[in-house]
């Protein structure tokens, strides 16, 4: 009996990633205390992590606060490069929400907003109450001549066209949430995607939960 050989991951020579999970109580999480503890644990894992390359927490890893300036001020002395998933307004003064990743550095910030709501938890029930949630803009984020796209948990099981940005990323960077769902079977879900979009794109795919068993694909 012969056995096909798995197709082989894509090279990537870009900064070694240090993904650091929290796994919170999704039924806390949004609340002051819960946004606290949450972010607490965080801080204190990726205290460890100084002098690495780019440490990445998860989707909505910050979630006291969904004001930017108020997110970083949240989250201190944390090392840098930090790469994060918020809710963060989509502009002062506006109630109209973007689920973002935000990377930031050295003086530098810069983000990219989720594109594909999940529908029904992001998005509101058809034909009734809507979230504020919207749909933002996806962009390339840059780090040490590394070219990031990140993904946010939903968006990894969609077919991606990369033709649609001026240059063509080094990694792709899936923050997700996958606490309070079946979480074998959620990471399970994810990891194949993750791995179907490698094959489609030919770039390798890094995917960050915030439950610790998760692993890159």
């Amino acid at each position: 009996m012969t056995i096909m050989p798995a197709p082989p991951y894509p090279d990537y020579y870009g900064p070694e990633i240090f993904p650091v999970a929290h796994n919170p109580d999704p039924t806390d999480k949004w609340t002051p205390q819960g946004a606290q503890a949450g972010l607490a644990v965080l801080r204190e894992r990726s205290q460890q992590l100084r002098d690495q390359d780019l440490i990445v927490w998860p989707e909505n890893a910050v979630s006291g606060t969904f004001d930017l300036d108020e997110a970083l001020a949240l989250i201190g002395e944390t090392p840098r490069p930090l790469l994060f998933g918020m809710t963060r307004y989509a502009q002062a003064g506006s109630p109209i929400l973007h689920n973002s990743a935000v990377l930031i550095d050295a003086g530098s910030i810069q983000f990219s907003d989720k594109m594909q709501l999940a529908p029904v938890m992001e998005t509101g029930m058809p034909f009734g109450p809507r979230t504020d949630l919207r749909a933002g803009v996806r962009r390339l984020l840059t780090f040490r001549e590394t070219t990031i796209l990140p993904l946010i948990c939903y968006e990894i099981a969609f077919p991606l066209d990369l033709t649609v940005f001026d240059e063509r990323p080094d990694i792709i960077i899936g923050l997700s949430a996958d606490a309070g769902f079946v979480v074998w079977s959620a990471q399970s879900v994810g990891n194949r995607h993750a791995r179907a979009r490698e094959l489609e794109t030919g770039v390798r795919v890094f995917r960050v939960s915030d439950v610790p068993t998760a692993s890159g694909s």
